[in-house]
């Protein structure tokens, strides 16, 4: 793959990688849940530990290499302000899609032609918003159950989990 492109394609991950980061981190920032907060604190890290490790490879490839102006991605997460009063449900929607949008970049990366290091870094990265969207999923699913007025409560007498 030509360096120019290779820099480049690696500046479009580092940069869904810090909105990533920014992304969660806001939305945990509104969230309700301390579950959620905590889950959406935990991803930030994670994006932005993908992000220094993009970096550190950016400059591994880089060398002479030029890197050509790129078209400017859509951020992964409305502006700060726009996310007051947003539902857990919603926070988890907007998550969604930034993490659906993530893993579609790293798809088309993916499908280049890639030295062996890169792909294994970019297949690992992916698999990991592959796995960070199914738990945003499965929180959608309790809290949409948790929310419904005809969801069974637990009995007084008994704890989650315990056999009635």
């Amino acid at each position: 793959m030509d360096p120019s492109l290779l820099v480049e394609h690696l500046d479009t991950l580092i940069d869904t990688c810090q909105q990533g980061a920014d992304g969660n981190s806001r939305c945990a920032g509104q969230a309700q849940s301390l579950a959620l907060q905590w889950l959406l604190t935990q991803r930030s890290k994670c994006w932005h530990k993908a992000a220094a490790e993009l970096h550190a490879l950016r400059e591994q490839y880089a060398g002479t290499a030029t890197v050509r102006a790129g078209e400017p991605h859509a951020s992964w997460a409305p502006a700060k302000g726009m996310l007051a009063g947003f539902s857990d449900l919603a926070l988890l929607a907007v998550c969604d899609r930034g993490e659906d949008a993530a893993l579609q970049r790293y798809r088309e990366f993916l499908d280049e032609d890639l030295p062996i290091v890169l792909r294994a870094v970019a297949q690992r990265h992916s698999d990991a918003v592959r796995d960070h969207r199914a738990q945003l999923r499965s929180a959608r699913i309790l809290l949409n159950t948790a929310q419904r007025p005809d969801a069974p409560a637990c009995p007084e007498n008994h704890s989650v989990g315990e056999p009635s």
